[in-house]
């Protein structure tokens, strides 16, 4: 039987984006983040243990989204040259996606920036149909 995908998605995730973040928002409590976002994780599926990174993130990052969305994407790694051949390595965004939407509705160039640059890294398809929904 196949390996879960879930499992391509392990505790290395959450502690990669602490990392990341941590580099350009000094502020930020990775322990904190760490342990909150691992509890409950490893029963979570893959999209799942996305949004629960998303949910977390909320609570650590400032309030505002427009700041919140700022130091996400000042924390994207670099974009990529080709799409094939990555493997999981771009689900390292997938929080991102959900965070713009989730709570960037009402902030729409903010996020479409972001989604910009996160389609640059990932993909946006998980983040862009709420606002075409809002924004057809």
């Amino acid at each position: 039987m196949a390996e879960p995908l879930k499992n391509q998605y392990g505790p290395e995730i959450p502690n990669k984006i602490a990392g990341m973040i941590s580099e350009v928002f000094p502020k930020f409590d990775s322990t904190a983040f760490i342990g909150d976002t691992l509890d409950g994780y490893e029963a979570l599926s893959l999209t799942r243990r996305g949004w629960h990174i998303t949910k977390t993130l909320r609570q650590y990052l400032p309030r505002d989204y427009e700041a919140a969305i700022e130091i996400l994407m000042a924390s994207l790694g670099p974009k990529l040259d080709k799409t094939e051949g990555n493997g999981m390595e771009t689900f390292t965004y997938l929080p991102h996606v959900f965070f713009v939407a989730e709570y960037g509705l009402d902030h729409f160039e903010a996020s479409m920036l972001a989604q910009y640059e996160l389609t640059r890294r990932f993909t946006a398809e998980f983040s862009i149909r709420t606002f075409l929904e809002r924004y057809p």
